[in-house]
């Protein structure tokens, strides 16, 4: 009798837990080997799950029920147990929340074209937390022709339990530091000392500013390392440039500044190896003495089409020839808002307006002009 009367009042007391277990909506678990993930889910937690894990080997259907709106009430979806080692193209192409967080799979080999690519103004972290994957092409965006697409709202981070890369200065790079593969908030800044091999498309439409250094161990350079940057530059005419440490030229791969936006220098007594190197020989415009500094830089040089002012949350562009686009940007690289135009004046509205921002102008003629507003 005592020991029903204990095993009842077990019973009892765990019983509202198990109740307090049941109504947390907010977080769900689902095999997609079960069956499908919009019949898995109950219709309670599709309208409040907030925290989604999913195992098993998703199907099309089951990434088309995520873009189709779930992704949209998502703060993290979990999928380090899925058994996932390609993420297809588009997976995510959807309007999720502004924040999200996604856990890539333990078994991830490979990113396929624009794969990570949401619509515009997402600010989403990808967790990696198995091996640096191979990439398609424009992974975080849709084309890479268009530099003033989103790819720079999206981010990758380190998993903490992730016994194969690790962060380093801003960058990740692989457990014994000698290969970077991306820079973890999209800005090419002093890749780390150490690093041999620079991964391929490790910094492709990364956002440059001033000046970025390759430190002297790197002996090899892979695929679109450094292909479409976006160079936002200034209004006084500062030059984006990139200093090679190396003495001996590390080896490229295909296409690794494909649309580089500066020059690179390196040291002087290798001028000669470059300038006979395939690859470098195009992208090579001095040695390490003639980096240029703001002070050789003279303002009076600049010729400034555009005029420019911020009237709330407008900015109103006036041009002296045609203008065929404008985007402004965040000093920090994010995109503030975007406007196809042909015209001489345009009022682009703002999603940040008190920022300080960096307009670019796209004219008719395939000119371009970027300009720096003063705080």
């Amino acid at each position: 009798m005592k020991a029903i009367l204990l095993t009842l009042l077990a019973l009892a007391a765990a019983l509202p837990q198990a109740i307090a277990q049941e109504l947390d909506l907010t977080r769900a678990t689902v095999d997609v080997d079960e069956g499908r993930l919009e019949s898995l889910l109950t219709d309670a937690q599709k309208q409040a799950v907030t925290h989604l894990t999913i195992t098993g080997t998703p199907a099309d259907e089951d990434y088309a029920y995520l873009r189709s709106g779930l992704l949209a009430q998502l703060d993290t979806l979990d999928l380090r147990r899925a058994d996932i080692d390609t993420i297809p193209k588009l997976a995510f192409y959807s309007y999720p929340k502004k924040e999200l967080r996604i856990i890539l799979p333990e078994q991830l080999k490979h990113l396929s074209d624009s794969s990570l690519w949401f619509r515009h103004f997402t600010e989403a972290t990808y967790v990696l937390t198995g091996k640096y994957p191979t990439i398609g092409n424009d992974v975080y965006s849709w084309n890479s022709e268009d530099p003033g697409n989103d790819i720079r709202l999206s981010r990758m981070a380190v998993s903490e339990s992730n016994v194969y890369c690790t962060m380093k200065d801003g960058y990740i790079v692989s457990a014994d530091s000698t290969v970077v593969y991306r820079s973890d908030n999209l800005i090419l800044l002093n890749i780390p000392e150490g690093v041999i091999l620079i991964n391929e498309r490790a910094f492709e439409n990364n956002i440059v500013a001033d000046y970025a250094v390759i430190p002297s161990t790197v002996d090899s350079i892979g695929d679109c390392a450094f292909a479409n940057l976006c160079h936002f530059g200034t209004a006084d005419g500062w030059p984006f440039s990139l200093s090679c440490l190396a003495t001996v030229p590390p080896r490229l791969g295909k296409e690794v500044f494909t649309h580089f936006p500066g020059g690179v220098y390196v040291p002087d007594e290798s001028l000669e190896l470059y300038l006979d190197a395939d690859g470098w020989k195009d992208v090579v415009v001095g040695c390490l003495g003639d980096v240029p500094t703001r002070q050789s830089i003279k303002s009076a040089e600049v010729s400034t089409q555009a005029r420019v002012r911020i009237a709330g949350s407008t900015c109103r562009i006036v041009s002296d020839k045609t203008m065929a686009a404008v985007r402004c940007y965040s000093t920090d690289g994010k995109l503030l808002g975007r406007l196809s135009c042909n015209a001489e004046e345009a009022a682009l509205p703002l999603n940040a307006p008190n920022a300080l921002i960096i307009v670019k102008v796209d004219y008719a003629d395939g000119t371009n002009e970027t300009i720096k507003l003063k705080p």
